[in-house]
């Protein structure tokens, strides 16, 4: 059974909605909570997102290849500049041809772009929009082979599956696709920036994870305990986009039995921690709430 956009996550075994009252998955009763400004409809932003998905792992793809491999995957992962619309890979160094850059996507114009790390300057420009995956991948292969790059790891698949989206061709997005996207990832850059900052005084910033695209920080606290926050795509846990916090700590119970305001707990064999159905106005007071849950205020 499904209820209406922006309602609730769904689980197999009991909902938790915006008034703190249990209803079972089958119950017809539910309450829409009011939605977060800016963002009036889910069919865009869950079609840029899937295509975002497929269209970003050639960023993946050049941070592996190119980027010093780290033991977490770190060195895969990306980051959305808000003010520049443009998806970030990581820094790559070419020292026999006295190159640098970060290779961005921007997003108004689907160009893959070389950016320069410190003048910011457009070190290349390669179209992706209307152009077949494969036609793009051998233009791509070819500019770094001219800039003594190797391309063979660079052509090999990841390590990781990601769904099977049917992008064959490459696509400008639309203006809906591309504001409601925008909005989705700012507001979570946003929110999680300012959570690891006050958790952990770092000014580290959110990253988006290639395999599930989902943006997410981890702190670890003095006390050696983890958090792991982010905003993630919709899944199993959430018919809908969501935000999540878990607590990684042998010390701290998990505190499934606390009554959450806002949002619900979730627990499986791979995840266990809190969510909260995207859009919603009351994230920040669902990060407090779950980090009190666990005695972490």
């Amino acid at each position: 059974m499904f209820y209406p956009t922006y309602a609730l996550c769904l689980m197999p075994y009991a909902i938790r909605l915006e008034k703190k009252v249990f209803f079972p998955v089958t119950s017809p009763q539910y309450h829409i909570p009011t939605l977060a400004p800016k963002l009036l409809t889910m069919k865009p932003y869950l079609q840029a997102d899937a295509y975002l998905h497929g269209a970003s792992q050639v960023l993946a793809k050049l941070n592996r290849a190119f980027v010093a491999q780290q033991p977490d995957d770190c060195h895969t992962n990306l980051r959305y500049k808000n003010s520049e619309k443009r998806i970030y890979g990581r820094r790559i160094m070419v020292p026999d041809a006295g190159l640098q850059f970060v290779p961005s996507i921007h997003l108004p114009t689907m160009k893959l772009e070389m950016v320069h790390p410190t003048t910011k300057s457009i070190v290349a420009s390669l179209s992706m929009a209307g152009k077949p995956i494969s036609e793009f991948n051998d233009e791509l292969a070819a500019w770094l082979k001219e800039h003594t790059l190797e391309t063979l790891i660079f052509r090999e698949n990841m390590h990781y599956d990601i769904p099977d989206y049917g992008i064959e061709s490459y696509r400008a997005l639309t203006n809906e696709e591309l504001t409601e996207w925008h909005e989705g990832r700012k507001q979570a850059n946003e929110l999680l920036d300012a959570l690891a900052t006050k958790l952990a005084q770092t000014d580290k910033k959110s990253r988006i994870w290639p395999h599930h695209f989902d943006t997410g920080i981890y702190v670890k606290l003095e006390s050696g305990v983890g958090i792991g926050a982010g905003f993630a795509m919709k899944d199993k846990y959430c018919n809908e986009p969501y935000f999540y916090l878990a607590v990684y700590s042998d010390e701290h119970e998990f505190p499934s039995d606390t009554k959450l305001t806002h949002g619900l707990w979730v627990s499986d064999e791979r995840f266990n921690g809190a969510v909260i159905a995207f859009p919603s106005n009351h994230v920040e007071e669902f990060f407090a709430e779950v980090l009190t849950a666990y005695g972490l205020t």
